[in-house]
């Protein structure tokens, strides 16, 4: 039985099938694409997308070669980017269906060690979900790669000019702040993104704004939806930040949780009366039994109104601060936690910071070594730090992986949880001067009350057991 978290579930060619959300970097309307003369069928063309340039495959052509291509004229088409070691590329689908997390009990290997692209179903008493392996999927095509260009206008994905959708329809995305389920239309939402680790607090700015965060290179403001509907704002993983926007202009909303993409007839929707006090919302409708409130487009519109206008007056300051941050004597460590304890690395060894995935275990290999990951195409050695340590493992949901390199051989650390992604400053770092000490420095935090082990990567092991770790994972 497979470990599925979240999966996207689609339609092509009638029937349903799943994409593990960790695969899909973008949900978006399809954008004009330019076809490519004398390329294979499955290859529908590419797009620009953020500056750069895409190429897009035809999903149910890569299912199955005698499909007719996806509808792109279809308002429910979309289509997924998905980032494939250093490819970025898209694939067109029927349309979105679901966003699920499946229970373990509903999922089925195949067992299928050749090309079948599907790897497991999820089966419940209503339907049949076929799990697809996008490495698998993708496998026979070739996935050319594109230098970035100097584009500075995206093509819109928010325009239905020249799409036969249906008039009487709406689709949302609903979400949670609070008790309470909220909506808005998928026309003004760019991406769905994780909360970012280092949002940059802008002074003398109102309470609902949170900061500025850099998304690929570009500056966004962060707003704090919660706050705006005068709700208690807590933090924790399941919260998103939704990409809104129009034009240019792009803005950060967090709220508390993703629950689903629905469509909505235009006639269950009971609008808001003109008298009713809270002008945020422009009706209520019910989906599943449940009443959804939905935002209003002119909230939206003042948000990144806003937005532009502070953006334009902080961007500078934000920039030179950006840069100062650079010169001054901090240290960026991550800092994690092993039996209640807190450990850190530095961030300059800490490749990529991964939730749990399935361990494939190595016979007669050393005992620290609990298996290998397959991390998009490169096998990666998985090793317990519990061990080294002397402490019980456990794994549960917040288990991570801490992805490092040590003696150019990339490893894999099995950690209780990741706490957080922090810049210290000098003054709270006290040195060991023992080069050959695994706890490399002390980090005094909270007026020394927090103290926080800095371990140096590359003292874990030595060089000789890296070689035997490298021989025990050679051929798996």
């Amino acid at each position: 039985m497979s470990a599925l978290s979240q999966v996207l579930v689609v339609s092509l060619n009638d029937s349903k099938y799943g994409i593990e959300t960790d695969d899909i970097e973008h949900i978006l309307r399809v954008p004009e694409i330019t076809n490519v003369p004398l390329s294979p069928k499955v290859l529908r063309g590419i797009c620009s997308l953020e500056g750069g340039i895409v190429t897009v495959y035809d999903g149910k052509n890569l299912i199955d070669k005698e499909n007719d291509p996806v509808d792109v004229e279809n308002y429910k088409s979309r289509m997924l980017t998905i980032r494939n070691q250093e490819s970025l590329f898209s694939i067109l689908v029927d349309e979105v269906v679901d966003n699920i997390t499946p229970d373990p009990n509903t999922i089925e290997d195949t067992d299928s060690e050749g090309d079948d692209p599907i790897v497991s179903l999820i089966k419940t008493e209503d339907e049949i979900i076929q799990v697809l392996s996008i490495e698998k999927l993708t496998k026979e095509v070739s996935i050319p790669k594109y230098e970035l260009t100097n584009v500075k206008e995206i093509t819109s994905v928010d325009s239905t000019e020249g799409n036969n959708f249906d008039t009487h329809i709406n689709r949302y995305l609903l979400f949670k702040m609070g008790d309470e389920s909220y909506a808005l239309d998928i026309e003004s939402i760019r991406e769905i993104i994780f909360k970012p680790e280092d949002i940059t607090p802008i002074a003398d700015s109102p309470n609902e704004l949170m900061g500025m965060f850099t998304l690929r290179e570009n500056v966004l403001i962060s707003i704090d939806l919660r706050t705006v509907f005068d709700m208690k704002n807590e933090f924790d993983e399941k919260n998103r930040i939704i990409i809104i926007q129009s034009g240019e202009n792009s803005l950060g909303l967090l709220v508390d949780a993703i629950l689903d993409i629905r469509d909505v007839e235009k006639k269950d929707i009971d609008k808001i009366p003109e008298h009713f006090n809270d002008e945020k919302l422009s009706g209520v409708a019910k989906v599943n039994n449940e009443l959804i409130s939905i935002i209003d487009d002119k909230v939206l519109e003042d948000l990144l109104e806003n937005s532009k206008s502070t953006i334009d007056s902080s961007k500078n300051n934000y920039q030179e601060k950006e840069e100062e941050k650079e010169k001054t004597n901090m240290k960026e460590v991550v800092i994690f936690t092993l039996q209640g304890k807190e450990y850190a690395f530095s961030i300059d060894n800490v490749e990529e910071i991964i939730r749990f995935t399935e361990i494939t275990p190595i016979p007669e290999s050393p005992e620290y070594l609990n298996g290998i990951i397959n991390l998009r195409g490169e096998i990666i050695p998985i090793i317990s730090l519990h061990y080294k340590m002397s402490l019980e493992e456990e794994i549960d949901e917040d288990t991570k992986i801490l992805v490092c390199k040590i003696y150019d051989k990339k490893v894999g650390f099995l950690v209780d949880s990741v706490t957080e992604v922090s810049e210290i400053s000098s003054d709270n770092i006290q040195e060991n001067d023992s080069e050959e000490a695994l706890f490399s420095n002390v980090i005094l935090l909270d007026a020394g009350k927090r103290i926080i082990l800095e371990m140096a990567t590359d003292a874990i092991f030595e060089e000789e057991e890296i070689k035997l770790l490298t021989k025990a994972t050679e051929g798996n």
